[in-house]
């Protein structure tokens, strides 16, 4: 599903994840037994991007990156976050619908990636458990895939992760996106499991303090 697991029963010293996780969503016991309220209280906060003008296969400009900005789950900028996460994860890839959206997103940070025009080209939640933080719902629309989008995000979420005391980042990758995340640090640990019927591992990074 998302870059961040949408599954997260874990067990034993090692984050090996449990059978019992395979069909349905739960939070790893290694981490507290809920996550912390880490949206901004403060209202929005806004990161510009080095992303600059986006450009498709053929060379021409299509839309821009223009910045990324954290909002809570009341903010009106989440209907459209809703959706985007909607037509990845519901539409493009059958996760159940009762599943993608859930109590964790009213305590999480979220993250929209804007394009030049205001529209929510990307996406991705981080709650914390304790020192940990973890990453979740990441989705870029079809159109704005492959031009850095989700590089910008994730190294948002890790500024902002770090920032707050975080000493590690968990995620559960889809297989097909774990080169992404090798290539921001990341690190395969445990076996594969399902999630919403598609192949999954869980991912860790330790931050640098």
């Amino acid at each position: 599903m998302s870059a961040i697991a949408r599954c997260w029963r874990i067990s034993g010293h090692h984050g090996r994840l449990s059978q019992a996780c395979r069909l349905m969503r739960t939070r790893p016991k290694c981490l507290a037994a809920s996550p912390v309220d880490w949206a901004p209280a403060w209202g929005r906060t806004f990161r510009p991007t080095s992303c600059g003008r986006l450009l498709s296969a053929d060379g021409h400009e299509e839309t821009e990156l223009r910045t990324i900005v954290e909002i809570q789950a009341a903010d009106p900028l989440m209907s459209a976050v809703y959706a985007l996460r909607h037509d990845v994860f519901v539409v493009e890839q059958g996760v159940p619908e009762v599943l993608e959206v859930d109590e964790d997103d009213k305590v999480a940070a979220h993250l929209a990636a804007l394009s030049d025009d205001g529209h929510v080209i990307g996406t991705l939640r981080i709650l914390r458990y304790g020192r940990a933080a973890k990453i979740g719902r990441m989705a870029v629309s079809a159109s704005s895939r492959k031009k850095g989008v989700g590089r910008e995000l994730m190294e948002f979420a890790t500024t902002t992760a770090s920032g707050r005391g975080a000493e590690e980042i968990i995620l559960g990758a889809q297989l097909t996106a774990c080169e992404f995340y090798k290539r921001l640090g990341y690190i395969e640990e445990g076996p594969g499991f399902g999630d919403g019927g598609i192949p999954h591992v869980m991912m860790r990074k330790k931050l640098q303090r």
